[in-house]
């Protein structure tokens, strides 16, 4: 059986051909695909470099990925790292047009614009992990929602009702669509608002809170506890999310479990940790640790 040739491969021989020389540390050798449209990271320094004004190198990877996946009908460049409160990047088309993406997982189906909005493909997993610790009948609060992807892939064989809040505007209209696509619409109940704006709004206690979002849920976690529903000897769950460095010398996740306590005994409460796992890295021993963060009344 004749093996299909990866990217790298077929750029090394492209780049060959046409007497482009490239060092070979920093050509493409994946790319991340969400339905038909592919994106190339490109946005570290050196690619930065090999980019400037080298429209034929970009003609020849667009080329390479398209030999390599003919279901592809736009290529995007990624130029910068995911920045800005709504962790988004910047890029380039090099082939194609439409920057709209229909993505399917967990027998779900998203639909989104990857340029205005945060979604990764490699979640996916992790999405499902966190579906399958859910009971039925839970009610959740899921902050920093994006466009659904976690509500969406919860609700599809848990009966919860979900409450999904998420402040970038672009998100609404794929949200809402994603919800209705999915049949969930009786299940999640979507806002477009501001966390801090939409809690001071809306007093409801939920028995779970799955914060999403690692970058920034520290700066949210002390309001987080107000809102957990611990009446008659309840024990409420906060699914934390959060980017720690591990190393031989170094495990930032005991650094968090203990600001997390700190914070909970602040409030008069108590708390234990389990379900600790890592859910993909972002950098050399830099990971997305998910913390299941259970809290009752002392």
């Amino acid at each position: 059986m004749k093996c299909k040739k990866t990217l790298k491969t077929i750029l090394k021989e492209k780049f060959a051909e046409q007497n482009i020389k490239i060092e070979e540390n920093i050509i493409p050798r994946a790319y991340e695909l969400f339905g038909s449209v592919a994106i190339i990271d490109m946005s570290n320094f050196e690619h930065q470099k090999l980019l400037h004004d080298l429209s034929e190198i970009k003609k020849t990877i667009a080329d390479a990925l398209i030999e390599r996946n003919k279901n592809i009908k736009t290529i995007l460049l990624k130029k910068n790292k995911l920045e800005g409160e709504f962790r988004t990047g910047e890029y380039e088309i090099i082939f194609g047009k439409d920057t709209d993406c229909v993505y399917k997982e967990n027998n779900c189906v998203f639909e989104f614009d990857i340029t205005n909005t945060y979604f990764s493909t490699k979640l996916g997993n992790e999405r499902r992990l966190l579906a399958e610790s859910i009971c039925d009948n839970e009610e959740i609060f899921c902050p920093f929602a994006g466009v659904c992807p976690f509500p969406i892939v919860i609700v599809k064989d848990k009966n919860v009702k979900i409450t999904a809040v998420e402040k970038n505007p672009y998100c609404e209209k794929y949200a809402i669509h994603n919800i209705i696509k999915n049949k969930a619409k009786d299940k999640i109940k979507f806002y477009c608002d501001d966390i801090l704006d939409f809690l001071d709004k809306h007093k409801k206690k939920y028995n779970r809170i799955a914060m999403l979002a690692p970058k920034i849920n520290h700066e949210f976690i002390d309001q987080m506890f107000d809102f957990l529903d611990l009446e008659n000897g309840k024990t409420g769950l906060i699914d934390y999310y959060c980017f720690c460095k591990i190393d031989k010398n170094t495990d930032e996740v005991q650094l968090v479990k203990e600001e997390i306590k700190k914070k909970i005994e602040e409030k008069n409460l108590k708390c234990s940790f389990k379900n600790i796992r890592k859910c993909g890295n972002r950098a050399p021993y830099q990971y997305r640790i998910h913390i299941e963060i259970d809290v009752c009344k002392k």
